[in-house]
């Protein structure tokens, strides 16, 4: 069975005894909601912002026979003594797991990506404590399958960042970084969002084909070993109608949400046809990904 890639830092609160756990929790990762399924049920969880808030956390549960979960970003910020000496401190950081990565290079990665990172470095033998460049190469290669440090021409550029849009509605900061210090003069459009980088390399695939029919030069060689699967999804007429019926989908959905009266009838449809598009293949499956979660947990938020 795969590990979880929490399982170290979760392990670690299964063993306690204790009644009250403090964790600092740097990087936010109680944020990421998949983690709570993990945590045993006998803990009441408390996101501490304040001494009050705490006191009236204490006050609610203090009959409900329960332990304590509290997590706080910083083990230096201030926290009220009488608990602190109470409790069992612990620290839940991405740099506890994934010891040979630079931290602050996988924090701006989506957590969706964190499991398979996590395959990839402990199985890769050769991995050493990396600094965020590193970092950076290494979770593109193990994702992405391109170092972004190794492009040399323009399509491959282009293949990354078709590949990473698939994924993700923007191009994490690090690669961005990268990227646009040798762009291949891609405009800053194609480094913004999925939506302006498709709109993008449509226009360059069509002016690729009249320059190519009238046997005039091209910039972009979309007959590039590096741009074939990106040849394939364009040239695909339902490939691009779906990604467009996903977006406006997306949209609508958001703006019925947002009325006084919400038509829950019509908000059923436009999802029942929106989560029929990502599902009907796995070449749809990714996109808008972010929004399209995003927008599942604010429906599922309505209800609560």
């Amino acid at each position: 069975m795969m590990k979880k890639w929490f399982s170290l830092i979760i392990d670690e609160i299964k063993h306690s005894y204790s009644d009250v756990l403090l964790i600092s929790d740097p990087d936010n990762l109680s944020s990421i909601e998949y983690i709570h399924k993990d945590i045993p049920e006998d803990f009441i969880i408390h996101q501490y912002k304040s001494e009050i808030g705490l006191r009236l956390f204490l006050s609610k549960n203090d009959q409900s026979k329960k332990r304590y979960i509290i997590f706080r970003s910083s083990d230096k910020d201030y926290f009220p003594s009488y608990i602190e000496s109470k409790a069992e401190l612990f620290s839940w950081g991405l740099k506890t797991v994934f010891s040979g990565l630079d931290a602050g290079a996988l924090r701006c990665f989506p957590p969706k990506f964190y499991q398979k990172i996590y395959d990839k470095s402990i199985t890769d033998i050769s991995l050493s404590p990396a600094d965020a460049d590193t970092t950076m190469n290494l979770i593109c290669t193990w994702l992405w399958g391109i170092k972004p440090q190794g492009i040399k021409i323009k399509e491959e550029i282009i293949h990354l960042l078709s590949n990473i849009y698939d994924d993700c509605d923007t191009i994490p900061v690090p690669i961005k970084d990268c990227l646009t210090v040798n762009s291949f003069n891609l405009p800053e459009s194609a480094f913004s969002s999925s939506e302006e980088f498709n709109k993008w390399l449509i226009s360059q695939f069509n002016e690729y084909n009249r320059a190519k029919s009238n046997g005039l030069k091209y910039d972009i060689d979309f007959d590039s070993n590096e741009l074939v699967i990106i040849r394939e999804k364009i040239h695909s007429t339902d490939y691009r109608t779906k990604l467009s019926v996903i977006k406006n989908n997306i949209e609508s959905i958001r703006s019925l949400l947002n009325c006084d009266s919400i038509d829950w009838f019509d908000v059923a449809k436009k999802w029942g046809e929106l989560s029929y598009l990502k599902d009907s293949s796995s070449e749809n499956s990714n996109l808008h990904e972010e929004e399209y979660l995003g927008l599942d947990k604010e429906i599922t938020g309505i209800f609560e």
